[in-house]
């Protein structure tokens, strides 16, 4: 064997995620690299603010069966919003555990949630693994990772919960 070789097996998903979590300083190619590794075993990546609940960014993975509109346009939507199950402008109690956990932990794996999808007024059950970085173009974000089928329908779309 050649010295200096690498024989370690290829880190997995969740210590790839936590290694990028771990280092709150990580450079921005570690976690672009690790964007590209996600998209590359076909995950959805949805890039959120923390301060903003803004979408920065959502890959062509999430297709319309999933979320209607198509990743383009999630770019800019407030997902507060759509945490809001209840209807009463409230975020959820799991959102508030989201954003604890992230902070305590900077990576989350296969959290469980329900949002209310903005264009028809569902309620979906989601399965996402997340990732905290503090510095995201200068901003805290959070990065979920999910496959497009890691949802379910819950109750079908309701006019008074579409969200505009």
């Amino acid at each position: 064997m050649l010295s200096g070789s690498n024989t370690q097996p290829p880190p997995s998903k969740e210590q790839a995620i936590a290694k990028v979590a771990a280092d709150g300083r990580s450079d921005l190619a570690k976690q672009l690299e690790l964007i590209a590794e996600q998209e590359a075993q076909g995950r959805i990546v949805c890039i959120t603010g923390m301060l903003t609940n803004l979408c920065k960014h959502t890959n062509d993975l999430l297709l319309p069966e999933r979320g209607i509109r198509t990743a383009p346009y999630w770019t800019g939507y407030n997902y507060l919003k759509s945490w809001c199950i209840n209807g009463d402008g409230v975020p959820s109690a799991e959102y508030d555990r989201l954003i604890e956990l992230l902070h305590r932990d900077r990576s989350i794996a296969g959290y469980s949630y329900m949002l209310i999808r903005p264009d028809d007024g569902a309620l979906i059950e989601y399965s996402t693994d997340y990732v905290f970085i503090p510095n995201w173009y200068g901003e805290p974000v959070r990065v979920g990772f999910s496959t497009p089928k890691d949802y379910r329908v819950v109750e079908e779309g309701r006019g008074d919960r579409i969200i505009r």
